[in-house]
């Protein structure tokens, strides 16, 4: 299961049932899913010169920070996908 659908099952888990994660977990739930969706929509948007294949995004909590992996081809060259 990828982190943008682990995310979402957290929050709808929560919803159901508010004592089984903790604040905290829920809102690094929704901060990771937020935060996917706009550094995918900034790249298909910004830059056309790429084809996206996945972004992920891991919460660092004790370091406070975002860990994100995006994976992506570049248009007209014969190369293996790029990962930044």
């Amino acid at each position: 299961m990828n982190n943008k659908k682990a995310a979402k099952l957290i929050i709808k888990r929560a919803k159901q049932n508010p004592n089984l994660y903790s604040k905290q977990e829920v809102r690094y739930a929704k901060l990771i899913k937020k935060r996917e969706k706009q550094i995918e929509e900034s790249i298909r948007i910004y830059e056309p010169r790429v084809n996206l294949k996945s972004v992920e995004a891991f919460a660092d909590i004790d370091g406070n920070a975002f860990d994100v992996v995006i994976t992506y081809d570049i248009i007209g060259a014969d190369l293996p996908p790029q990962q930044l």
